[in-house]
């Protein structure tokens, strides 16, 4: 199965490592383009862009998931669009490009703990 994944944060970078492990193909990374941390510190890909990067895979890094990045993500052929805190509402046509289906892995209950710090939120309320 191909996939094409998409996250930013640690956690995330996590499960891109295992799914490069496993027999699924990674065709492709989406992230969030590189920033700055903290303040006066220098810019910086995020954990899943760096992971991306030292596995050699395709990375994509889009300013905007506009026109311009639907006309280079519709090229690549995948089975499921494997979404892991990417951190942006992503659009209807990304959605529909996967053969089988989107999958969105959420590191808390739904709809319950969303937003910000939903972890946070779960442990805090013992959930």
């Amino acid at each position: 199965m191909k996939i094409l994944f998409a996250g930013s944060p640690k956690p995330s970078a996590k499960i891109l490592r295992a799914l490069n492990a496993s027999s699924l193909d990674v065709v492709g990374v989406i992230s969030q383009p590189d920033k700055r941390s903290k303040r006066n510190k220098p810019v910086e890909p995020s954990k899943v862009s760096a992971t991306a990067i030292e596995l050699n895979l395709k990375l994509y890094k889009p300013l905007n998931i506009d026109e311009d990045f639907k006309k280079i993500i519709s090229k690549i052929k995948f089975d499921f669009l494997l979404v892991a805190a990417y951190g942006k509402i992503l659009p209807l046509w990304l959605l529909e490009l996967p053969y089988v289906a989107p999958v969105n892995i959420h590191f808390s209950l739904l709809p319950k703990y969303r937003g910000a710090s939903p972890i946070q939120a779960a442990i805090l309320n013992g959930d």
